[in-house]
């Protein structure tokens, strides 16, 4: 867990702070988690980055947070954190505040009034963010208010994912960056001409409020205690208040289960400057091309990193995708970060063995899966294979997204009704009739718009890169692509 120096979270009195539970949790917890625990005991690290993070375990309705009393009448305050819900269950119209800041005119760090808030909602359109300021006058005015709520589902750029109502819809809700930036009424010393602010970040994408109706135009000057300027006095940051029925587990995480939980990480606040989104991998470089992807395909916990050169964590940007890793990108894709294929069953890959021969445990069950899936049936040489070392081609690579993407039936329309221009490597009217028709409806899906070399083509026989790959992954399932800045 990474904590910025600038703060000193504490936990709060009552809220149990240990290691992994193995067993029913008795109330909700808030634990510090290494970031590689054995997947007998957790399923998914609770860390972003570094080597811990914080886990809640929602048990009952009891908050469970931490608290950093070392803000004293701020006028103006920032904080960024990174949260994952993919394990929290939310029944409809759940909702439970994630962070709120309190003013207490300098007193206690204990009650008081609330400044601001953030929260994570369940309404029926699926899982949300929402962020209020508190005014003058008692109330609050909330992203909702102006209509831009921060929806936390996938959006792919070719319509619905194949399984958009699995249980709990946690498929791709992964890791997100949430940066607020709280500004009072009377930071400039004259209280009343409305101009304080709460503007929000999502993954490094700002959300827009209209101009004059919202958190851009707070009448926020004066608190509820004596009547003066609305600060920061204190923060609590966790499952901290409102915590709806549908989220409890009783049973709390157990081998293999989350239970309903919530994963939180990489805490940083201070006064003013944008802090921004986290750069995960030495080896990417920041750039508006592939790091947005790539860190994007890192957050939904479709992917780790690999080892290369470099230093770690890498992610290797520029080696070939091979259809052994291609099988967990996409399993994933489809079905969240947090899942594990069954165990490998059915008639033996000549190179892959299940049963006989038993093939690398990291990549059969998952291999195994994609066949089972319909997403392929293997490869033609080595008779009755699947070519795990084989490099994945752009060609293949548009019948594998798009059947991850629409399911093993799917079958693209016939590319001379699309109305696209040709490619100049892979025509409508002449390229191989196995390939073309799924070429041209991922170009249709605005998954791709081709290679650069030849001009206007689209490389059907080049590689994929795990760069491109990551690029792929987001465009098809709708992944937050993460944004540097504002």
């Amino acid at each position: 867990m990474n904590v910025s120096r600038r703060i000193a979270l504490t936990l709060i009195a009552g809220m149990a702070l240990g290691a992994i539970a193995t067993g029913p949790v008795p109330a909700s917890q808030l634990q510090v988690v290494p970031g590689t625990p054995p997947v007998s005991v957790l399923p998914k690290p609770a860390k972003y980055t570094g080597t811990h993070g914080l886990r809640v375990a929602i048990t009952d309705a009891n908050p469970a947070y931490v608290q950093d009393n070392s803000p004293l009448k701020e006028n103006e305050y920032r904080v960024r954190f990174y949260l994952n819900m993919s394990g929290l269950k939310m029944a409809t119209n759940d909702a439970v505040n994630i962070f709120e800041a309190w003013d207490t005119d300098g007193a206690a760090e204990t009650g008081g009034a609330l400044a601001f808030r953030a929260e994570v909602k369940n309404p029926p359109s699926g899982r949300a963010f929402n962020a209020c300021a508190a005014v003058t006058g008692g109330g609050e005015v909330c992203l909702t208010t102006t209509a831009n709520e921060v929806s936390l589902l996938p959006n792919p750029t070719g319509g619905a994912p194949q399984n958009p109502t699995e249980p709990g819809f946690t498929k791709t809700l992964g890791w997100h960056a949430f940066e607020l930036r709280f500004v009072s009424d009377a930071q400039d010393g004259n209280a009343g001409n409305n101009n304080g602010q709460l503007e929000v970040w999502v993954d490094g994408k700002k959300v827009v409020v209209a101009v004059g109706t919202g958190l851009d135009a707070l009448d926020n000057a004066t608190g509820a205690t004596d009547g003066t300027i609305t600060a920061v006095d204190y923060i609590r940051w966790g499952a901290v208040a409102g915590i709806d029925a549908g989220m409890v587990d009783a049973t709390g995480p157990t081998a293999g289960n989350t239970g309903s939980t919530m994963r939180l990480d990489d805490f940083v606040s201070q006064r003013a400057n944008y802090i921004g989104t986290l750069s995960v991998f030495g080896d990417v470089p920041v750039d508006p091309n592939f790091w947005p992807a790539i860190n994007g395909i890192y957050g939904a916990e479709i992917t780790a990193g690999s080892s290369c050169v470099g230093t770690a964590p890498t992610y290797c940007p520029a080696n070939n995708t091979l259809r052994k890793q291609m099988a967990i990108f996409l399993l994933r894709g489809i079905h969240g970060g947090l899942y594990n294929p069954p165990a490998c069953s059915g008639t033996e890959f000549s190179d892959v063995g299940c049963a006989v021969s038993p093939y690398d445990p990291n990549f059969r069950d998952w291999i195994y899966q994609l066949r089972a899936e319909g997403i392929t049936g293997g490869c033609a040489v080595p008779a009755g294979g699947f070519c795990p070392d084989a490099n994945v081609l752009r060609k293949q690579m548009a019948i594998f997204l798009l059947r991850a993407e629409h399911g093993s039936s799917y079958v693209p329309p016939a590319c001379a009704t699309q109305g696209l221009p040709d490619f100049t490597d892979a025509p409508c009217g002449s390229y191989d009739p196995n390939f073309r028709d799924w070429i041209y409806q991922l170009k249709k899906e605005n998954i791709t718009g081709g290679c650069a070399v030849p001009a206007g083509g689209y490389c059907p026989d080049a590689t994929v890169n795990r760069q491109q790959m990551a690029l792929f992954m987001a465009r098809t399932f709708g992944l937050s692509q993460v944004q540097v800045g504002p």
